[in-house]
């Protein structure tokens, strides 16, 4: 639905909604609005990633999971971001 919204805006790319969708979804868990986060991230997973939006989505996600009391899938998110993103030689993510 977000992507739809954002495709009918001309000043608004296909390739930019993941990285809006990750905007929104880290606004959401700043506000400790989990279900919200987890829904912005679902909505980038269902479109093709750039390998850095992927990284981030992930990261992302294992900050949702951990606050959400899901630590051992939290702690497996933040392991596939952190080996993506040290692979990727892409220093935000990794930190």
């Amino acid at each position: 639905m977000a992507a739809a919204a954002c495709a009918s805006r001309p000043n608004v790319t296909l390739y930019q909604i993941p990285s809006l969708l990750l905007l929104l979804a880290g606004a959401a868990a700043a506000a400790t609005r989990w279900e919200a986060a987890q829904g912005q991230l679902d909505a980038a997973a269902a479109l093709p990633l750039e390998p850095v939006d992927a990284v981030r989505a992930e990261a992302m996600t294992a900050h949702v999971l951990l606050d959400t009391g899901r630590a051992a899938e939290a702690e497996q998110a933040a392991r596939r971001a952190l080996a993506e993103a040290e692979r990727l030689d892409l220093a935000e993510p990794a930190c």
